[in-house]
């Protein structure tokens, strides 16, 4: 019985199509920063509104392979609070 490495091929594959590119992962990071002030302004904006206050939220989570590309994620968050 003859085994073949399909290893390269799976690589080369996982690579093209799975990974998100640096350049496409930096626009993600740029829309989920974007994303967590503007619901940081609008919960002040309804705080200023209805004269009661509206905490913000002090922990989130990145999903999967973006879990490294915002500084404030995750452990190093937590560790500053």
């Amino acid at each position: 019985m003859t085994m073949f490495d399909l290893s390269a091929d799976l690589q080369a594959f996982y690579d093209k199509h799975v990974r998100l590119g640096s350049e496409r992962r930096k626009k993600l990071a740029g829309h989920r920063d974007l994303n967590i002030t503007r619901l940081k302004n609008g919960l002040d904006d309804l705080a200023e509104e209805s004269k009661r206050p509206r905490p913000h939220p002090y922990n989130w989570q990145n999903q999967g392979g973006l879990r490294d590309a915002h500084p404030q994620s995750g452990s190093a968050r937590r560790q500053r609070l």
